[in-house]
């Protein structure tokens, strides 16, 4: 039984675990090629083409990376061959499975930036132009001085809380820590978050019962939360759902379609990822909420401590500040968002 989040859930994989006639070979197509491309390139960054990737093919790229897999570790049936092939078997899928299991243990973080992948004190990574295809604009700095009081808003900042059967059969996911963390800043400026239509606590269960591994899984997301509380154009959709490999904390989706219709700019929280009780950890959802009140991508704050900067603790740097200021430029960005009244 493969047990790796990446493999276990995929019928075909769990086949190839035992039957010869489930191997992958090349020409083979679907999200069982898809969930090995992004394997490979986890454990040992080896190149597969853009183009077979986008196909979830088993092609030419896909099979060299195997063989590349295999060969470096001697995967190799002896019963019937003295080197290794370019095939994903029995041998090769459960040699994948069981050093993801372990890649996924070490890669599972709590202090990363809500919008960039592990790592310490990094930049985040080239935008995905899948998901953001738009330019990036420059924020204007905050011109309120030391000790001035901040401007009211009064605004109400409206989302709807929701979360995959993945993540509600693995535990559930909790959005009130993230949410009290945003509206203990929110109140300086006026401002507070509504959950409608669910609550914080005990969020709807959306019908989408698979990992977001690949582009079409956030559009099958999306479109289950739609289909569990369809309409309120007001509102921002914040999803907790079990993330693939290299998946952030939190993430903001344009441009998303389904059925030639484009949803609203909307955020997906990783279940993944447990929500801690210090504040360092659960700025990320009014973080993914400034990013979503923009409708391109935003460079993030230069100052260390704010809840919108890309920089974390780690435990190599113990003087990094906690992520905990709301700027006031951040506060007016949120209360010209769509989901702001």
């Amino acid at each position: 039984m493969l047990i790796s989040s990446l493999f276990r859930d995929d019928p075909r994989l769990q086949a190839c675990l035992v039957d010869d006639t489930a191997h992958l070979t090349v020409g083979t197509q679907g999200r069982a090629v898809a969930k090995v491309q992004m394997a490979l390139l986890a454990l040992d960054w080896l190149r597969i083409d853009d183009g077979e990737i986008r196909s979830q093919t088993y092609g030419s790229s896909t099979a060299a990376a195997v063989l590349s897999f295999k060969s470096k570790r001697g995967i190799i049936n002896y019963s019937y061959q003295r080197t290794a092939d370019n095939i994903v078997g029995k041998m090769t899928i459960a040699a994948l499975d069981k050093e993801m299991a372990v890649w996924e243990k070490a890669s599972r973080r709590l202090d990363i930036c809500s919008c960039c992948p592990p790592g310490n004190l990094v930049s985040p990574p080239p935008s995905d132009t899948r998901f953001f295809a738009s330019e990036v604009s420059l924020s204007t700095p905050s011109s309120v001085g030391s000790g001035a009081k901040p401007k009211q808003f009064n605004k109400t900042l409206h989302i709807y809380c929701s979360m995959s059967k993945k993540t509600e059969r693995e535990g559930g996911f909790n959005f009130q820590p993230q949410v009290d963390f945003a509206n203990a800043r929110l109140k300086n400026f006026g401002m507070q978050i509504a959950v409608d239509f669910s609550s914080a606590t005990s969020p709807d269960v959306i019908d989408f019962v698979d990992s977001i591994v690949l582009e079409e899984d956030v559009a099958l997301a999306r479109q289950a939360c739609e289909n569990k509380h369809s309409g309120s154009p007001g509102v921002l959709r914040v999803m907790a759902c079990h993330r693939g490999i290299n998946a952030p904390p939190g993430q903001t989706f344009r441009g998303v379609t389904v059925g030639g219709v484009v949803f609203k700019t909307f955020v997906i929280l990783n279940s993944n990822l447990t929500t801690s009780t210090t504040p360092k950890d659960n700025n990320v959802l009014i973080h993914e909420m400034i990013h979503a009140s923009h409708a391109k991508i935003e460079i993030h704050d230069s100052e260390l401590d704010s809840v919108f900067t890309e920089y974390v603790r780690t435990q190599s740097n113990e003087s990094q500040p906690a992520r905990t200021i709301l700027k006031e430029n951040r506060a007016l960005e949120l209360s010209s968002g769509y989901f702001a009244t």
